[in-house]
């Protein structure tokens, strides 16, 4: 949720976009596919500084 919620999801869309990265994290063996689609997520649509 955290990652949804700097990509500025809320709601019923943060919940989804959850769902998908969990799911995402399951395509290979390891965390590395996971971790590709958050970077990847982050890389198209960060909407604010880490703080």
């Amino acid at each position: 949720m955290w990652t949804a919620e700097k990509l500025g999801k809320a709601g019923s869309d943060a919940d989804a976009y959850a769902t998908e990265a969990v799911k995402a994290d399951f395509e290979e063996a390891g965390d590395s596919d996971g971790l590709r689609t958050v970077r990847t997520d982050f890389d198209a649509g960060w909407r604010r500084p880490i703080r």
